[in-house]
C-alpha cells in the first residue's frame, strides 16, 4: 500500500498507522505541557506523497519519513501557547527547542491536510490545503457531538482533483 497504492488509500493507512511505534533519528527532547485543551491532530501531507508527513499534535510538530520500513521522526520542535492556534503558531515557524534538520523542500507544492480534534464528546474532523504561501483553504468538515452528526459540509477526501503521486516509490 505505502509503495505502489493509490495515494488517498495509503494517506488513509498512514493517518491511522504511521505515528504508531515512532522512531527517532536523533532521542527526543521531552517538552513540557503547554496547557493546552481538548486535542488535535493535523496530518500535514506534501502534496502528491503519502510517505512524509508533519503531524502536528498538542505541543509538538513533528516531521515523518518512511525510512527502512519505519517511519521516523527526523525533525520535532515545542509550539508554545501563543495568540493562534498550535497550527497557525507552526506555519508562522513559532516554535522552538527544534531537533532535526527542517525538511525544507516540503510542502513547496503546498500541503493536503487532515484534522481530528476533539472536546470532551464533540468531535471535528476537517481536510483541505494549504498553499505553499501558508493559506489555509477548507474542503470538507463534519462536526459531532455524543456520536451524532451536527454539521457536514464538502468533502473529507485526503486528495485533490488530479492528483497523482510524485514521491520516490519504494522497491
Amino acid at each position: 500500500m505505502l509503495a505502489t497504492g493509490e495515494l488517498r488509500d495509503a494517506r488513509l493507512l498512514v493517518k491511522k498507522k504511521g505515528a504508531l511505534n515512532e522512531h527517532y533519528a536523533q532521542l527526543p527532547t521531552l517538552y513540557p505541557s503547554q496547557g493546552r485543551e481538548g486535542y488535535a491532530a493535523t496530518f500535514l501531507f506534501p502534496v502528491g506523497e503519502a510517505n512524509r508527513f508533519f503531524l502536528v499534535s498538542g505541543d509538538t510538530a513533528a516531521f515523518y519519513e518512511l525510512i527502512d520500513g519505519f517511519f521516523v521522526v527526523t525533525w520535532r520542535a515545542l509550539i508554545p501557547l501563543g495568540s493562534k492556534d498550535a497550527l497557525g503558531l507552526f506555519f508562522d515557524g513559532e516554535y522552538t527547542q527544534a531537533t532535526g534538520t527542517y525538511p525544507t523542500a516540503a510542502g513547496d507544492k503546498g500541503f493536503v491536510y487532515n484534522i481530528t480534534s476533539t472536546y470532551l464528546d464533540s468531535e471535528r474532523h476537517t481536510t483541505g490545503t494549504v498553499d505553499s504561501d501558508g493559506t489555509i483553504h477548507v474542503l470538507g468538515t463534519t462536526w459531532s457531538v455524543g456520536g451524532e452528526l451536527k454539521e457536514q459540509s464538502g468533502s473529507l477526501d485526503m486528495v485533490l482533483p488530479g492528483e497523482t503521486r510524485n514521491e520516490v516509490r519504494l522497491p
